[in-house]
């Protein structure tokens, strides 16, 4: 291998130890063993399973050749889990000297992201993918029958191809695969000079702090058990096209395809959870590119599932099946390209970097989609047309016209959210300016539609051109009751009823995605009620139908009318100033910074503010495990007087300690509160002084503090460069003398308002004895400035020169209880120790925060309608999987 020889030129000026302490070199190399076995195990279960489809008419044969193959698969199976359990075993027990443990664990984990360290990598992802794919096989041979044969095919080619990103071996200059088993003395070759270099590895460089939550735990395997799934219904149509069986498939694809739709499905809403409770752009889906490209597959299965309900009653759109159930697989080989090859890695924040698996990912697409979509094109063609059209009123032609939709849905995403790959195949610079509003406002239009159809086909029946009886009862219901709920709502929640396009103002699209959402989930609700009733097995595809609806309206009302608390109004002026300080001169990154600082509310510790609903204060902040900072915020409802507290928290994110911002979220029943912080700027004693009794110092910049000898106040000169520019200094026990200059009071103290200029010649001075203050000329004239009671509540009078400086008189017990406003935004805290006579006073800037505070109402709706719509996936997979031999 490259290694050796690399190893093999090193040590002919270095000799390379023969042994490494502490290295636990076993695992490794039953790992390689391991996966090199089960490599070839799905190869011979392939080759086997191959001469088992051949000689699938001679019964005798054909015995012989798939028992060998299940032998094969089975072994092939066990190898895999052997591999799974090893790389969890090196995981959990921290052997820090293999590469992919130490870039992926470290000892602060708990014990559950130790484990989801199992599947952060590639090496690792790939595992959970080829494990999934051995336990379905293994499903495959127990329950498909006559099918076993070609669905083990092809399942056994995916193994195969699947394994050699994991093998990591090389096969001359070439290397196929990464190795998840590789040591990290193979890797860095310096530390295969020191025997003892494990010595130096203390630590591993642990699970990435966005990573970092129970989601990670479970959404990952659920993904990953969906994508596998989609290999299923892809088998079943390959398996059909080469035996030229157009029916007897349909009824044995069908449980699966409801699996796999209702497993991918699953995965793609816990992504959208765990985004929501973990990212902190405030919501459960962007469209990012990674995101939408495990959508489109979603989609074209659905579209699928629909075609294949109209293959198998009908007889019509064979070859549209062969073709969408096809692509579910494909366009999820075409998203592990998109994913791993590093070509989404400027535009996606979940994309794998290139690990040199580029070519690899390549020739795997192309393995799994040239010769299966030339075998499907020749399927089409020879799939049986059933002449005429199906009858308008017919089941089976508006589920034809959904799939459609679905499909056109998954193009405009896979077009768009293929760009990356357009640009760098053609040297082309396609791209959309505003992406989340292009995918909204094309998907909105598509989901009314999608809706709409939802509503009524299941009182359609197939090969009839009518609808059933019940139908007229739901329209008398459902379509007043929609409106009715539709007004109400739309009213409460403020929904525009207009909206400008380019072309002029019309119907809000909101308004119809709302009413859409609601019919649907009543008509398919009557549906149960009226039609279904008891008969809880078959309620499949209505509570689909039902949480589609229920989805639509939490997404409108919770998008549309998400409120942003911490709404704060600043000036373009102080953001052309921001601009200017931080040389920001990108377009697009001064609209970031616009939106940021117009969501979010700059807040103290300890610093309240009264937002429309709620008053919040910052409670500060504390350092939890994890490299977690926490910030506390104290809500309290303005009406009920309730509290509660939130704490979002920042985390380190890698080596360098750049943060990771997540949210604090407080749930309610019919809304969320959802905070996150924007920034942070930690608490910073910058200047400390202590003053003697009786003496001059200064405090902070320009500012001369006279200390009294009665202790009863204080005077602060503000805006003096030195005391010696005025000679002001202690002139008697009650006094300070001043000269040249005017002294003014612009105060109004005691209902009077007092306002008089006194010019002061050289001799001037400031006195005060109990509570008069009096300004004292040479001619032996006194002005009195004002008569001070003992329970004024002025605490501070100010007195400014000529030059905008200016003198405080403040009672001492006022001083050392509160913290005072510098001119530079710093706080000033002052405090006496009575045994030294002394005066503290400390300048510090206090800890600093931007808070974004979001109230997304009803949100609890799109978990609701993804429940619904996932579990009657999955309910109808149970249902069809107990029929499929009836």
């Amino acid at each position: 291998m490259q290694i050796n020889c690399i190893l093999s030129m090193h040590s002919a000026l270095h000799k390379l130890p023969e042994t490494y302490l502490g290295e636990n070199i076993w695992i490794g190399r039953l790992g390689q063993l391991l996966t090199l076995a089960a490599f070839i195990l799905a190869l011979a279960s392939l080759v086997l399973y191959t001469m088992a489809e051949v000689r699938r008419r001679q019964d005798d044969q054909a015995s012989f050749w798939s028992k060998q193959g299940r032998i094969a698969f089975g072994l092939h199976a066990l190898s895999v889990i052997g591999i799974f359990g090893l790389l969890l075993y090196m995981i959990v027990g921290q052997f820090y000297e293999y590469d992919y443990v130490y870039n992926h664990s470290s000892r602060s984990l708990p014990l559950k992201y130790v484990i989801s360290a199992f599947w952060e990598g590639q090496e690792g992802s790939f595992l959970l993918w080829i494990f999934w794919h051995s336990i379905l096989g293994l499903c495959l041979m127990r329950w498909t029958g006559k099918w076993e044969y070609p669905t083990m095919l092809v399942v056994s080619i995916a193994q195969v191809l699947l394994l050699s990103m994991v093998l990591g071996i090389h096969v001359g200059s070439t290397k196929i695969g990464i190795n998840p088993f590789l040591l990290m003395r193979e890797k860095y070759l310096h530390l295969a000079l020191n025997e003892n270099y494990l010595s130096l590895i203390t630590d591993g460089e642990g699970l990435n702090a966005l990573l970092q939550n129970y989601w990670m735990v479970i959404h990952p395997p659920v993904l990953f058990l969906g994508f596998a799934s989609t290999i299923i219904p892809f088998a079943f149509v390959l398996g059909a096209i080469w035996r030229g069986d157009q029916k007897s498939w349909m009824p044995a694809a069908l449980p699966w395809t409801l699996f796999a739709a209702g497993a991918l499905g699953t995965g793609i809403f816990m992504g959208g959870a765990w985004a929501y409770e973990s990212l902190s752009f405030g919501g459960f889906w962007a469209w990012d590119p990674v995101e939408n490209a495990s959508l489109v597959p979603w989609l074209l299965l659905i579209a699928g599932l629909h075609t294949l309900l109209i293959a198998r009653y009908t007889g019509r759109q064979i070859g549209l099946t062969y073709l969408l159930l096809s692509l579910g697989f494909i366009l999820v080989a075409y998203s592990t390209y998109l994913t791993r090859s590093g070509v989404l890695t400027d535009t996606s924040a979940h994309s794998f970097v290139d690990a040199g698996l580029n070519q690899h990912l390549i020739v795997f697409l192309a393995i799994i989609s040239l010769p299966s979509l030339a075998l499907v094109a020749y399927g089409w063609k020879k799939s049986t047309k059933i002449p005429g059209e199906e009858a308008l009123l017919s089941r089976e032609f508006w589920l034809f016209v959904g799939s459609i939709l679905f499909c056109l849905s998954a193009v405009v995403i896979a077009i768009t959210t293929s760009f990356p790959v357009i640009n760098k195949v053609f040297n082309t610079e396609y791209s959309i300016a505003n992406p989340e509003e292009w995918y909204n406002n094309s998907q909105m239009i598509l989901g009314i539609l999608l809706a709409l159809l939802s509503a009524f086909s299941q009182f359609l029946v197939y090969k009839v051109g009518r609808p059933i009886k019940q139908l007229r009862s739901t329209l008398i219901v459902s379509l007043p009751a929609s409106v009715i709920l539709t007004i109400a709502l739309g009213l409460h929640y403020e929904i525009a009823f207009l909206s400008a396009y380019s072309w002029g103002s019309f119907i809000s699209a909101y308004w119809l995605l709302l009413w859409s959402g609601i019919l649907v989930s009543l008509t398919n609700a009557y549906y149960l009620i009226a039609i279904q009733q008891k008969r809880w097995k078959t309620w499949g595809s209505s509570l689909s139908h039902i949480g589609f609806g229920i989805l639509l309206v939490g997404i409108i009302i919770s998008q549309y009318k998400q409120q942003i608390l911490t709404e704060n109004a600043i000036s373009e002026g102080e953001l052309q100033v921001f601009y200017t300080q931080n040389n920001i001169t990108d377009l697009e990154e001064q609209e970031q910074y616009r939106d940021f600082f117009f969501t979010t509310l700059f807040m103290e510790e300890n610093q309240t503010y009264s937002l429309e609903e709620y008053t919040v204060e910052y409670l500060g902040s504390y350092q939890g495990d994890l490299d977690k900072r926490y910030f506390k915020f104290q809500f309290t409802d303005n009406a009920s007087k309730e509290s509660f507290v939130v704490e979002p928290f920042w985390q380190t994110m890698d080596e360098m300690g750049n943060p990771a911002s997540n949210p604090g979220t407080k749930h309610f029943l019919l809304k969320d509160v959802f905070t996150t912080v924007g920034s942070y700027t930690e608490a910073q004693a910058e200047q400390s002084t202590t003053i003697a009794e009786g003496s001059v110092g200064m405090i902070g910049e320009n500012r001369a503090v006279f200390n009294s000898t009665n202790k009863e106040s204080l005077l602060f000169f503000y805006g003096v460069d030195t005391i010696e520019q005025y000679q002001a200094h202690l002139f008697n026990d009650t006094g300070i003398r001043v000269n040249r200059g005017t002294l003014s009071w612009p105060n109004a103290l005691e209902n009077r308002l007092v306002y008089k200029s006194y010019n002061l010649d050289d001799s001037a001075s400031i006195q005060w004895r109990d509570n008069e203050i009096s300004v004292v000329q040479s001619n032996s004239s006194t002005f009195f400035v004002t008569q001070l009671s003992a329970d004024s509540i002025v605490k501070v009078q100010e007195v400014i020169l000529s030059d905008g400086s200016r003198i405080d008189t403040m009672h001492l017990d006022a001083l050392v209880n509160e913290a005072f406003r510098t001119s530079q935004g710093q706080l000033q805290q002052f405090s006496v120790d009575q045994e030294s006579q002394t005066l503290s006073s400390t300048i510090y800037q206090p800890e600093q925060v931007r808070l974004e505070a979001v109230v997304f109402p009803q949100i609890k709706l799109i978990w609701l309608g993804g429940i619904l719509m996932m579990g009657g996936l999955l309910l109808g997979a149970g249902y069809r999987f107990t029929q499929r031999s009836k």
